[in-house]
């Protein structure tokens, strides 16, 4: 079984598991970002409609 590309290999499955780990927080971190830019967004706008 191979997940993103990456083959899993008996030498390494630490690496593996780490690259998985990365990989999701950096999907994360990327959707936590977007979450907040709208957040301040839609603040500012209230703000200045108020």
């Amino acid at each position: 079984m191979t997940l993103a590309g990456i083959e899993p290999t008996a030498k390494e499955p630490e690496s593996f598991i780490l690259s998985i780990k990365l990989q999701g927080h950096s999907l994360a971190t990327q959707k936590y970002k977007n979450i907040l830019s709208f957040y301040i967004i839609t603040h500012k706008t209230i703000r200045k409609r108020g």
